[in-house]
């Protein structure tokens, strides 16, 4: 079960939710919710003033908010189809979004993350579920299969299973598809356990382990029987006057062949008998609570099938489906009782008591911890807890289960005991909350015990960069808490930020590779990075990150690692944050190559620089500085092409060309160089305001209820346009609105500064209009919109061609890939050349729709330089 609350737009509780850090998970969307609505009730004459198909409107509610939450948890099983219910629900309650306003409202303090709930990443301790359960009942004589799922948020498959049985045999579970294991590698481990003649019971200590995770055990308590004598009504179980409590198994009764419905369902099954004598009258409870199925009770009285009389029956009770009643009985009367399966169900654990004057079980169980004290101070991560746990009298069905959780959530395994019980926990630095509670066999839960133990972790080592923690293995975690680290004198900001307490660590990888590190379950928002260097002034920037995603503020590098080379990882908070946090890193031996990219001025490249995995595909991107332009990429690759996508299988050496920006229009010259056209009032030249240089062009002055508007009807080649545009008017009232072809693309309305605008224009004519226009009254500002720096993909009236654009890609096989842009269905000649002296035809070939012309595995000739060119015919 996953409780909900909702919050609103603005990360505020919902007035009307629910809360409570023991009784609400975590909140999610439930204010001013847009839905779909059904429409307005027809009136008399049949007609509604709404339509259902256009009724829209807002409501609020937990009932939005819940549905969210299931639609991640169903988001997650689609992801993780093995995962359990229980996998599922750490998922969604580990990846909230931790908020203030719900610090002390709800259980997790965050609000529902589906993104980051897809990418939770394992603790590193494993977790254990057994079926059957501890306390189940197993038959003598008879082979059981045990089944022990094994998860570290999701299923582990390369664990080691073993269990220690009672008589100090050892046992190993196998996950490999052999009978009895149904499938391979789906995280269940299986065993067929021979389960002896008499005996009563069987204990497994039960553990398990699995590379670069931390271990975990449990123990389960099975009780033993042999095969029910009372599977017929003529072989029912004698029972004492005074009544009595029985543990059985029904998995293997049977339905004789002229025996009643028991409580009036046909597909009642697997029953088994029992006859009372009832020592004195009154009234007496017969109790199946604490079986393993849905159980149906019926009573009757003869002695045979012929003559029997229903005294009475029952299946559920309310929702619970271990049935009970209480009825009168007569002294010295035969009652025969019968307890049998539901149609659905498929039997299992019996447990009945028969108990004069009896009262079903209603009473809370009582769980409390012994050790360690409240408040205890831990110096490892691991402790074990202890306590007891009681059923209280009178009526008492006993206790069935332990559960443990630390700081939410559940413990690896199952606490070993009942009464007196004991339980591994894994703490986290800093404060830990140790939560417990109980079961009865009824269903009962008790009141939860709670401790609170502080994990000190001792003050760090790797402070300063010569005291770098070496990081030794390929992969593996680490806990960490830079609450006491400081910043050295001279230490960079580390991904952009000035931090302040960051803890050092070194990694030299024994030969090529990546390195995948991130941080997790962190108490601040971490700053990573990775150097190259000895100094803290003179280090070599690798690679850094603030946050891996959107709504986390974990941070995580994936970068390409050269053999022999130490290099420094830095971990810190972000504006100096501090608190608890862990390391997971992973290092895949793989080829690199070095890609060396580089901007010749004018603005600058996003994109892996240095390192590279061989084989893997990079993405540069080119942003020029204002007043500049990207030119295209030379070096290695020929192209100009923005983003730039290349397969890196050799060494690389890219640079971005930049250029000074050419504008179409910039009114610098005081006339217009473009055959614009106004409308209404005409727009003039100013020196009042410009965004370069120092011109621009103004709306006309215009009154109430007028328009002022600038044309301009060409023909473009396809590709970007772009102006800046400033405009000081009345809000939402006075209005600049920007056209294509009359259809409306933009609009800017009152006191914006200048601002770039770009938009795509398909190749051929097309009429570009800015439109300022006031409404009815008022004024405010300088009531006046500018332009500048229009530049247009121009294309001029004596052109009927527009130049290709030609891109040289070299492929690993040493051929070379050739892309033209140019104009759709045209041909042309593509020419080589060795010194951009004499050129020398080598393809020809048409333009597709789009303007597109693709050339594979083309050769240079054998020339060491060759250059290329496209020309229209």
């Amino acid at each position: 079960v996953v409780s909900v609350g909702a919050m609103d737009r603005f990360d505020r509780m919902a007035d009307f939710s629910n809360y409570g850090k023991n009784s609400v998970d975590l909140v999610a969307p439930g204010v001013d919710i847009y839905m779909a609505g059904s429409g307005d009730a027809p009136d008399e004459t049949g007609a509604t003033s709404v339509e259902p198909d256009s009724d829209y409107d807002t409501a609020s509610g937990t009932s939005f908010a819940a549905p969210y939450v299931a639609g991640v948890a169903g988001l997650l099983k689609a992801a993780f189809p093995e995962s359990t219910a229980t996998e599922i629900k750490t998922r969604l309650l580990d990846s909230v979004v931790k908020l203030s306003p719900y610090a002390d409202k709800v259980a997790t303090g965050g609000r529902l993350n589906a993104k980051q709930a897809l990418e939770v990443t394992p603790d590193g301790i494993l977790e254990l579920s057994v079926n059957p359960p501890s306390q189940s009942v197993l038959l003598q004589g008879t082979t059981q299969v045990i089944t022990v799922r094994v998860s570290d948020l999701v299923g582990v498959n390369d664990a080691t299973v073993t269990a220690t049985l009672s008589d100090g045999q050892t046992i190993e579970f196998l996950n490999d598809g052999a009978e009895p294991d149904i499938k391979a590698d789906d995280a269940l481990y299986t065993y067929s356990l021979e389960v002896p003649d008499f005996i009563s019971e069987i204990t497994l200590s039960i553990s398990a382990e699995a590379p670069d995770k931390t271990s975990v055990s449990t123990t389960v308590n099975y009780g033993v029987v042999p095969p029910p004598p009372n599977d017929d009504f003529s072989h029912a179980i004698k029972v004492s006057g005074s009544g009595a409590r029985f543990l059985s198994n029904n998995q293997f009764a049977t339905i004789e062949e002229d025996e009643p419905f028991h409580a009036g369902l046909a597909g009642a099954k697997q029953s088994l008998w029992w006859s009372w004598s009832p020592r004195t009258s009154g009234p007496v409870l017969i109790d199946t609570s604490g079986s393993g199925f849905d159980s149906v009770i019926a009573i009757y009285e003869g002695n045979s099938y012929e003559d029997l009389k229903t005294v009475a029956s029952v299946d559920n009770v309310g929702s619970k489906k271990q049935a009970y009643l209480e009825l009168d009985v007569l002294a010295g009367n035969s009652y025969r009782i019968a307890v049998a399966s539901a149609p659905s169900s498929r039997g299992g654990t019996v447990r009945l008591r028969i108990e004069p004057g009896g009262v079903i079980d209603t009473v809370s169980p009582v769980v409390k911890f012994l050790s360690p004290a409240n408040g205890f101070l831990a110096s490892e991560r691991q402790i074990v807890v202890q306590g007891y746990s009681f059923d209280p009298e009178p009526n008492s069905s006993g206790i069935n289960q332990v559960f443990i959780k630390v700081n939410g959530e559940n413990v690896g395994g199952a606490a070993i005991g009942t009464l007196d019980w004991e339980a591994p926990a894994f703490l986290s630095p800093g404060v830990n909350k140790i939560q417990v509670q109980v079961s009865d066999f009824a269903g009962n839960r008790s009141e939860v015990d709670e401790l609170t133990i502080s994990y000190l972790v001792a003050d760090p080592a790797n402070d300063h960069i010569n005291t770098a923690q070496s990081i030794l293995d390929s992969t593996g975690q680490i806990d960490a808490d830079n609450s006491e680290a400081t910043k050295q004198f001279g230490e960079p900001m580390h991904a952009g930020n000035r931090g302040g307490g960051s803890l050092w660590y070194s990694f030299t990888p024994s030969e090529n590779g990546q390195l995948t590190i991130s941080t997790l379950r962190a108490k601040l928002d971490t700053l990573l990075a990775i150097y190259t260097g000895i100094k803290p002034s003179e280090l070599v920037h690798v690679a850094s990150n603030d946050d891996s995603g959107p709504e986390t503020s974990n941070s995580k590098i994936v970068q390409a690692l050269e053999a022999g080379v130490r290099y420094l990882i830095a971990v810190d908070g972000f504006s100096n944050e501090r608190g608890s946090f862990s390391i997971r890193y992973d290092f895949q031996p793989n080829d690199i190559m070095l890609v060396s990219v580089k901007s010749s001025g004018g603005g600058e490249v996003e994109g892996p620089s240095g390192n590279v995995i061989s084989g893997t595909t990079i993405a540069l991107t080119a942003t020029p500085e204002f007043g500049f332009e990207f030119k295209g990429w030379s070096g290695s690759v020929d192209s100009n092409e923005n983003p730039l996508q290349i397969l890196v299988d050799s060494n690389l050496e890219i640079q971005a060309q930049f250029g000074p920006v050419t504008v179409g229009e910039n009114f610098e010259s005081g006339e217009l160089e473009l055959p614009f056209e106004f409308v209404g009032a005409p727009w003039e030249i100013t020196e009042d305001e410009s965004l370069s240089g120092n011109a621009s062009i103004k709306s006309g002055s215009i009154k109430d209820g007028e328009t002022s508007g600038l044309s301009l009807r060409h023909a473009f080649a396809h590709g970007r346009g772009k102006f800046d545009v400033k405009s000081s008017s009345e809000a939402g009232w006075d209005t600049l609105s920007f056209h294509i072809d009359g259809q409306l693309v933009s609009s800017w309305s009152g006191e914006k500064d200048w601002q770039r605008f770009e938009f795509v224009l398909t190749e051929g004519e097309h009429l570009l209009e800015w439109v300022y226009s006031k409404d009815f009254s008022n004024s405010q500002g300088m009531d006046a919109v500018f332009l500048d720096n229009i530049d247009l993909p121009l294309l001029d009236a004596d052109d009927s061609q527009m130049p290709a654009s030609v891109a040289v890609i070299p492929m690993s096989n040493g051929q070379l890939d050739i892309e033209i842009q140019g104009n759709p269905n045209t041909s042309y000649t593509i020419q080589t050349s060795k010194g951009l002296q004499t050129w020398e035809k080598a393809f020809q070939a048409t333009t597709d729709s789009g303007g597109k012309i693709t050339i594979r595995n083309a050769t240079a000739s054998g020339r060491s330089q060759t250059f290329f060119r496209a020309v229209a015919e």
